[in-house]
């Protein structure tokens, strides 16, 4: 399943320096899983608030993706609208 949510890494992004942290370029939300047993949820939240970005929580296991997709599409969708010009 993952493999259809995850585009595969090149080998050139190794080499490749980043001038800034896209975090600071881009619009990002994070989605915080409530039922994840692999990370801590506050550890999770504690990240994102670093980190900056929109944070909403979903009842949801480690991998929000598969187990929540209409969370990550709307997340998806939220911030393309807080973007669009």
């Amino acid at each position: 399943m993952l493999v259809v949510c995850h585009r595969p890494l090149a080998a050139e992004a190794f080499a490749e320096a980043a001038p800034v942290a896209a975090r600071r370029t881009q619009q990002s939300r994070g989605l915080a899983a409530t039922a994840d047993r692999t990370v801590d949820h506050q550890v999770e939240r504690f990240g994102y608030r670093r980190a900056g970005p929109a944070t909403v929580d979903v009842e949801s296991s480690h991998l929000v993706t598969p187990s929540r997709p209409e969370h990550v599409a709307e997340s998806i969708q939220d911030t393309v609208g807080s973007t669009a010009h």
